[in-house]
């Protein structure tokens, strides 16, 4: 369960439960990666988002339908949702000030540009699970269109690099067992 007062930026929330279609879709995928990978994990998350600064004050940044946005945390989730279906990871090592700095002008500068979701993204996830081998974009060419996972992963690679090793690739349950990051 996580705590709203206890947030930092650079921490990393992490939805499941979810209701819709899409969430359901994933969450069932994610089941499968789950089992295929050995993850032990209970909870299996469907979405991804991160925590930023924005005017001094915290926002979550995040892909969505809409494509990068970023809101306010009371706009983002209610907070009943944050007691029932929200969980938190933190970095192992803290971000420094200048760590907070980047990640989060690094997240802005995603939602002031053109970013798109990538609906792709979901058939390029189930071939992975499937086959194991990435076949969508990679780098610089992934960037112009972000899923949820991806945007997370990518933007803590810019602040840390190698903090994921293909953000591209990168779904909700990568992010939940990165081994940089402890849940909160």
């Amino acid at each position: 369960m996580a705590d709203i007062s206890t947030l930092q930026v650079g921490d990393i929330i992490l939805v499941r439960d979810g209701k819709s279609f899409i969430a359901s879709g994933i969450t069932w995928w994610m089941k499968i990666y789950k089992k295929k990978k050995g993850i032990t994990l209970l909870a299996t998350y469907h979405h991804a988002g991160t925590v930023i600064t924005d005017e001094s004050v915290l926002r979550i940044a995040e892909a969505v339908g809409k494509g990068y946005q970023i809101n306010s945390i009371e706009k983002a989730y209610s907070l009943q949702e944050w007691g029932k279906r929200i969980d938190v990871i933190s970095p192992d090592t803290p971000y420094t000030e200048k760590e907070k700095k980047w990640l989060s002008q690094k997240a802005k500068e995603y939602n002031q540009e053109i970013t798109r979701y990538d609906f792709l993204n979901f058939f390029f996830q189930i071939w992975l699970i499937k086959t194991g081998k990435w076949i969508g974009p990679r780098g610089k060419k992934a960037e112009n269109r972000l899923y949820c996972s991806e945007a997370v992963a990518t933007i803590a690679n810019y602040v840390r690099p190698c903090t994921f090793v293909n953000p591209a690739a990168t779904n909700p349950m990568d992010i939940a067992i990165n081994h940089n990051y402890h849940f909160i």
